[in-house]
């Protein structure tokens, strides 16, 4: 039996991160990288030219909070997930503002932690890298999965 697989796209602007990210998601039985960009535009025409299940990119990249709004508007129901170096709490609201699921925070052992949030996201729910945890207060965790 042929298992379908969670087509992802990547966009990122560095094109080691592209590469690297795709070779190793490809790695996973049950996902598979189904394009990548560099920029807005070229994640725009990815999306309208395939079927996407989820995207992930970066928000310290060229316009990452205003694709995100822009892919929200033309295609409500996709599922980002944001892979930033940025661990303060006043991103990860943002991104969650705009519309993404999942952040994780690229750091030591960060591709593993994103195979987890994109699972997760791709399952419906929510995920924020534990780095990322560690600068949140307790009770703003709630707040941030519930209004974004």
């Amino acid at each position: 039996m042929v298992q379908n697989k969670s087509r992802i796209l990547i966009v990122d602007d560095y094109p080691n991160v592209r590469n690297v990210l795709a070779e190793f998601i490809n790695l996973e039985s049950d996902l598979e990288v189904c394009a990548v960009a560099e920029n807005t535009s070229q994640a725009l025409d990815s999306i309208e030219k395939q079927p996407i299940d989820l995207a992930v990119f970066n928000i310290s990249w060229e316009r990452g909070l205003e694709l995100s709004k822009e892919m929200k508007l033309r295609w409500p129901n996709l599922p980002i997930v944001i892979f930033s170096s940025y661990d303060e709490l006043m991103y990860v609201k943002r991104a969650f503002r705009v519309g993404a699921k999942g952040y994780v925070v690229k750091c030591y052992g960060a591709t593993w932690e994103l195979l987890t949030a994109i699972r997760q996201v791709l399952a419906g729910e929510i995920y924020i890298s534990e780095k990322a945890l560690e600068n949140f207060p307790k009770n703003s965790i709630y707040r941030i999965s519930r209004n974004g």
